[in-house]
């Protein structure tokens, strides 16, 4: 589906997820029907009125206040405002803001085409949009949600070692044509301490589709998946730095093929 446009409910809670506080805010969207890709958590859709929502709800809070909330939006129809993030793009980078743990983090989105500068720095991920020859890139799931392939460097690797290595255990593939693309810069503060750590994005051409084995990170097979790259953000909603980093993954693309 297109969104067209969205309104803040101004609703949503606060919860732990594996050890960290984590902030959901809820949104009335207004979109065109299209196609609907569901992941194995939603397995079904169906369309409702607002009156008829209400009925299927079980809702924790007030449900007058929130069901006048829906009406509200619904009548308006006003320009969308984010609370949980802030995009805002800044030059050749895109910033979000996010909250983890109570604290104000950023993540900035840089495009590069070297990471020379980031060597001897603290770079905790490297992910490959990986493409088939047809196209298509590859999505790998190994828990709750799909992601590029990737992980972590280990000691003693170059960024490409790590890439080859890492999509060679998630997706049993092999990769050529690496080429830098971007990253992320996080800022995070932890303990009361200020960290910055560094994941970096390439593109890649996909040399050759093997059967899949178990992965040694965590013992299970992935499920993995090609989809088209106009897709991608339907099964990583990435926000903002997800379609920048995929504009530039598409547009680098050419120059590998």
């Amino acid at each position: 589906m297109q969104v067209e446009e969205t309104y803040n409910l101004k609703w949503g809670s606060i919860y732990t997820w594996q050890g960290e506080v984590c902030e959901e805010v809820n949104y009335l969207a207004f979109v065109k029907e299209g196609k609907i890709i569901l992941n194995e958590e939603h397995e079904a859709y169906e369309w409702f009125s607002v009156g008829d929502f209400s009925k299927k709800i079980d809702w924790t809070l007030n449900k007058k206040e929130l069901e006048g909330i829906l009406e509200e939006g619904v009548k308006k129809k006003i320009e969308h405002t984010w609370t949980r993030m802030d995009d805002c793009i800044v030059k050749n980078k895109i910033r979000t803001k996010f909250i983890n743990n109570g604290q104000v983090n950023t993540l900035d989105w840089r495009k590069t085409n070297t990471f020379d500068e980031l060597k001897g720095k603290e770079v905790n991920q490297v992910y490959g949009i990986c493409f088939n020859p047809e196209g298509e890139m590859l999505i790998i799931k190994t828990k709750k949600n799909w992601s590029l392939p990737g992980g972590t460097p280990e000691q003693g690797e170059t960024f490409e070692q790590t890439l080859h290595r890492e999509v060679d255990e998630e997706g049993d593939i092999d990769i050529e044509n690496l080429t830098p693309i971007g990253y992320n810069k996080i800022g995070q503060t932890k303990n009361g301490k200020k960290e910055v750590f560094y994941q970096l994005r390439y593109i890649a051409s996909i040399t050759k589709l093997k059967k899949q084995t178990i992965d040694p990170a965590t013992g299970i097979i992935p499920k993995r998946k090609f989809i088209k790259p106009e897709e991608f953000l339907y099964y990583c909603p990435w926000g903002k730095p997800g379609e920048a980093m995929m504009k530039e993954a598409l547009l680098r693309r050419k120059s590998i093929n």
